[in-house]
């Protein structure tokens, strides 16, 4: 899975091809840590084109209790819950697309929170 957005990076190339690369879970803690990286595009990722821009993002108090507590989670993978906290908070990604690596859209940017 990854999210289908342009962005442009820091290196002032536009990436369309966002996908979390490492999600780090602290329950105890509660604080997660995610790496995404940012390729050219699709067709660059599954190429193996090494990527053009990353981010890193930390989760922590509120929004590590709604979207990562157990009854946040309640079944979802937390690589799933991992992104849609990318398009529900990272202003960067908001409005991304969920596509699968053959490039079907899934969904489009949806709020699934615990209440």
């Amino acid at each position: 899975m990854a999210i289908q957005k342009d962005i442009k990076t820091r290196f002032g190339v536009v990436a369309n091809y966002w996908r979390l690369i490492q999600l780090h879970m602290d329950w105890g803690n509660k604080n997660s840590r995610l790496l995404i990286f940012g390729y050219l595009d699709q067709d660059a990722r599954m190429n193996n084109s090494a990527q053009i821009d990353e981010m890193n993002l930390t989760i922590a108090g509120d929004d590590f209790d709604s979207y990562f507590s157990a009854k946040a989670m309640n079944g979802i993978s937390a690589a799933d819950q991992g992104y849609d906290y990318l398009k529900d908070k990272c202003i960067d990604l908001q409005g991304g697309k969920d596509i699968l690596e053959d490039g079907q859209v899934i969904n489009e940017a949806k709020n699934v929170k615990a209440e």
